[in-house]
């Protein structure tokens, strides 16, 4: 009788030590609602036409080889030398034509923006994918961007690019000129609310 005693005391203080040490069960989290985007870094600001892909950052090059169709590898830069006898290169600009930046200080492997509209003998609208120097705008898709000629020639080879943010002209770029698609261009093509690239809304 007494070794039950000291047994019975002894798992109840047991016990009574267990429920002491337990922790709260950890409260469930919250549901995300089913038509929330996660972006791995936010939409600038004050960046009108602008997205990011839910699935990583964009990249000049292949944004341009999708939204133009024109199928050609490797850094920005090489692309006006590798388009030879391959595509009709131009020093007019066209819709759906890949404009190609030089590489230089600012740009090292080059860039690549693709023609929407040719608003005037000397300007044009792009969209185009990770240009700047500012971690917000790298990554992302833009939209109607304004790219104007100032070679004395009127050849494109000489571009200055509108900053949106601080609304003024930009640094003067080299380029090559223009890569014209293989085929007619259909309606214009870029990036869409989702990050996917396609057929720009009409409004």
């Amino acid at each position: 009788m007494r070794a039950f005693l000291i047994r019975y005391l002894f798992c109840s203080i047991a016990l009574t030590m267990c429920q002491a040490c337990a922790s709260a069960p950890a409260p469930m989290p919250a549901p995300v609602p089913a038509d929330r985007v996660v972006l791995k870094k936010p939409v600038p600001e004050k960046m009108p036409g602008s997205s990011f892909p839910e699935d990583g950052a964009w990249q000049c090059v292949p944004y341009a080889r999708a939204v133009s169709g024109i199928e050609i590898y490797g850094d920005a830069w090489t692309w006006w030398e590798r388009a030879a006898g391959k595509f009709t290169r131009s020093q007019s600009p066209q819709r759906g034509a890949v404009l190609v930046f030089a590489r230089g200080d600012k740009l090292r492997l080059g860039h690549l923006a693709v023609v929407v509209s040719v608003t005037g003998p000397r300007e044009i609208e792009t969209t185009d994918a990770n240009w700047g120097s500012s971690t917000a705008t790298r990554g992302f898709i833009h939209d109607d961007q304004r790219i104007a000629d100032v070679s004395a020639d009127n050849s494109w080879r000489e571009v200055r690019v509108w900053n949106k943010k601080a609304k003024e002209w930009g640094s003067v770029y080299q380029t090559y000129g223009f890569i014209l698609p293989p085929r007619a261009w259909g309606p214009p093509r870029c990036a869409l609310p989702d990050g996917s690239v396609g057929i720009c809304p009409t409004s």
